[in-house]
């Protein structure tokens, strides 16, 4: 079997049933010869649903912060709406789908960030899972919420679970999914980036604020045996970021 590509997918994309349509029909028309994972985040959706049971969401530094209650909102919104979604919606294009969080089967472990938060930073990823599925032919559609070593919920992020999930299996792509053409440099699209030049354009202010951790996730990707990562938007679908028509290509070392 070739080797497989992980796709991740988060933020207001996760809830874009449009855009999920698209890319699962680009998905389905590429044949079983053509294996992906699906990861998916949904923190818009989670924060929609916190607020509907009078929880507003709490960040520090960007990251969520999440008390036992909140983990019950995240548990019901990733693991439950969003893959749900995008699981009905494979169904409806003939696609044989899983969904799957780091929970099943000891797919990702974790550990809290601090005492009382169940935030989780990933400690180990155990792919068996994943193989098993692909080799069936399914499309594994994986949320993040994992488990401590003392069987409590703990909420990861998307990002570090497809790193870790890539750390594991060293696929052929790692695709993340955005709402943005790539890295820009004075609006236009830098097709292609590697570790120097990257943290050369992050210490000269031209990759800044959030695009940051964006390529820094690009990069640890390649580092752990990626075949290549990319960041864009799906303006011309997947495949125009597999070609580089869209997006920014971190190649994997040769």
């Amino acid at each position: 079997m070739r080797k497989p590509g992980i796709i991740k997918i988060g933020g207001r994309c996760a809830s874009d049933m449009k855009l999920i349509r698209g890319l699962l029909q680009e998905i389905r028309d590429a044949g079983p010869d053509r294996p992906w994972i699906l990861v998916h985040g949904g923190g818009d959706v989670v924060s929609t649903i916190s607020r509907k049971y009078g929880v507003e969401p709490r960040f520090i530094d960007g990251i969520r912060q999440t008390g036992p209650h909140e983990m019950e909102l995240i548990d019901m919104g990733l693991a439950g709406v969003v893959n749900t979604s995008i699981l009905r919606m494979a169904a409806a294009l003939g696609i044989p789908a899983v969904g799957i969080s780091g929970v099943d089967a000891g797919l990702i472990s974790a550990e809290p960030l601090s005492h009382d938060n169940h935030t989780g930073r990933v400690t180990n990823c155990r792919p068996d899972v994943i193989f098993h599925l692909l080799n069936g032919g399914y499309l594994p559609v994986i949320s993040p919420v994992s488990s401590g070593s003392d069987g409590s919920g703990l909420n990861v992020n998307a990002d570090d679970a497809a790193l870790a999930i890539a750390g594991a299996i060293r696929p052929e792509n790692l695709v993340f999914i955005s709402d943005i053409p790539g890295v820009m440099n004075n609006g236009e699209r830098i097709p292609e980036l590697n570790a120097d030049m990257s943290h050369q354009l992050i210490q000269d202010g031209i990759i800044s604020g959030g695009m940051i951790p964006k390529v820094q996730n690009a990069l640890a990707a390649v580092e752990s045996g990626c075949g290549e990562a990319v960041i864009g938007d799906l303006q011309e679908g997947l495949a125009g970021l597999l070609a580089n028509r869209r997006g920014t290509r971190f190649p994997g070392r040769s």
